[in-house]
C-alpha cells in the first residue's frame, strides 16, 4: 500500500483515514480535528470555530448536536451553565474518545 492509500491530504495536513459517511463530510473532518487538538469543547466552541473557518462548513446548531452525538469519535461530558440576562441555560460539553 502507498502513502496516498493510507493517507489522505485535506488542508495542507496530513490526517488518519477515517471514513466519514453522510452528509456533511467536511464539517465533520474538522470537528475531529478540534477535537483532537483541543480535547473538550462546548457546543459553542465548537460552532463559532466552525462559523470561523468558512461559510461551507456553517452548520445549525440543531444538526451540529446531532452529528456530536452520533458520532462514535466523541463523548458527552456534561453540562456547562451560562448565565444571561433571563437566569441560565445550558450547552453540551463534548470531549475526545480516545479508544477509536
Amino acid at each position: 500500500m502507498g502513502l496516498l492509500s493510507r493517507f489522505f491530504s485535506y488542508g495542507g495536513r496530513m490526517m488518519s483515514k477515517i471514513k466519514f459517511k453522510g452528509r456533511n463530510i467536511p464539517s465533520k473532518r474538522h470537528i475531529y480535528n478540534m477535537m483532537k487538538d483541543n480535547q473538550v469543547m462546548n457546543t459553542h466552541e465548537i460552532h463559532n470555530e466552525l462559523k470561523s473557518r468558512g461559510q461551507r462548513l456553517g452548520l445549525s446548531m440543531n444538526s451540529l448536536s446531532n452529528i456530536m452525538a452520533r458520532s462514535p469519535h466523541y463523548e458527552k461530558l456534561g453540562f456547562e451553565y451560562i448565565p444571561n440576562a433571563f437566569g441560565s441555560y445550558q450547552i453540551i460539553v463534548w470531549g475526545f474518545k480516545y479508544g477509536n
